[in-house]
């Protein structure tokens, strides 16, 4: 294909409406080259009824989302618990949105709060609600999860380059030194070195350099980065907060459940075998305070301490004794 089909396979990509970064992509050329095709050659996409679809589909999320609230002023909720909804709805925070609408104080609002939030009918309006108002917006549940999933994997590495490299440190010398040439004269002259510094045990000393820089705009994910800014010592970029994210997908995901492959006689056979091992462990430690204690008494000397950690070995060691018995039989 040559160049003159290239620009004329795009300008026909362009007016069917596709966008510009994919039509440079699928025909190899930069962004700019496309936009100035445009430009020049005077591309005009055919008119579509999109945007008045959109105005259209706008209108009736914005109806379904009156009407949930509707449903929220006919339900069967006090007009705390549906001021509650509403204030919760805007914050997210159940201590404060309880305060904002009883006027209690924190230490009444952080138990009533999250108590009035498990309610079965506020959880069902404010349900509704979010729905709606996530219809409204476009948004999916899913498309939240993406992102947070993405905040959770985000790599520092991907936005900045940074290493070292050592630097081997020398010290120069003078020196008056004594040579001869070839005819067997003796010369002497002042020579100047460059030579190594060496620690206390003869090795090389190196100074290590770092070096640290972001990388440029268009090579990362600018939707991770939460801040960036011009701190004292130079540019500083903060990503999202991976650990807040990480807990809210553990917060999503299934519970892990107990392998069910495991039988019930095998996981009380694991449960002894534990117990076993741990009644073995504290019988060794009641052996050595034991032993501890009868040589002190042997040297006319008990150390109380001792001897009350002996026998408190002793009779945890027989109630584990005990425990065992009553499960074998």
């Amino acid at each position: 294909m040559n160049f003159e089909q290239k620009r004329e396979n795009a300008r026909k990509d362009y007016e069917s409406g596709m966008k510009y970064k994919d039509i440079a992509q699928k025909y190899d050329v930069s962004l700019n080259t496309v936009k100035s095709w445009k430009t020049r050659y005077k591309w005009q996409r055919a008119p579509t009824k999109k945007s008045v679809h959109t105005k259209n589909e706008k209108y009736a999320h914005k109806k379904e989302t009156d009407a949930a609230i509707d449903n929220l002023n006919n339900s069967s909720l006090t007009d705390k618990q549906k001021a509650f909804v509403l204030e919760y709805l805007r914050i997210y925070n159940a201590t404060q949105a309880y305060i904002n609408v009883y006027g209690a104080t924190y230490n009444t609002a952080k138990t009533n709060g999250p108590k009035l939030l498990e309610n079965a009918g506020v959880q069902a309006q404010i349900k509704q609600i979010r729905a709606a108002k996530l219809h409204e917006l476009s948004i999916e549940p899913f498309d939240l999860i993406t992102d947070i999933a993405k905040e959770a994997k985000a790599d520092i590495g991907d936005y900045v380059s940074f290493g070292s490299w050592p630097e081997l440190l020398t010290e120069v010398t003078k020196s008056h030194k004594k040579f001869k040439d070839k005819a067997g004269h003796e010369l002497a002259a002042d020579v100047v070195e460059n030579k190594p510094i060496l620690d206390s045990n003869g090795h090389k000393v190196y100074y290590h350099h770092s070096y640290l820089y972001f990388k440029d705009q268009d090579k990362v994910d600018t939707t991770l980065i939460k801040k960036i800014k011009m701190g004292k010592d130079g540019p500083v970029i903060e990503l999202q907060d991976k650990g807040k994210a990480r807990e809210q997908l553990l917060d999503w995901l299934p519970k892990p459940e107990t392998d069910k492959n495991i039988s019930n006689d095998e996981l009380l056979q694991a449960q002894l075998a534990k117990a076993k091992a741990d009644a073995q462990k504290t019988e060794a430690n009641a052996r050595i305070a034991k032993h501890e204690a009868d040589q002190l008494e042997n040297n006319k000397y008990v150390n109380p301490e001792i001897v009350a950690l002996s026998n408190l070995l002793k009779e945890r060691m027989q109630k584990e004794d005990d425990i065992t018995n009553e499960t074998n039989n």
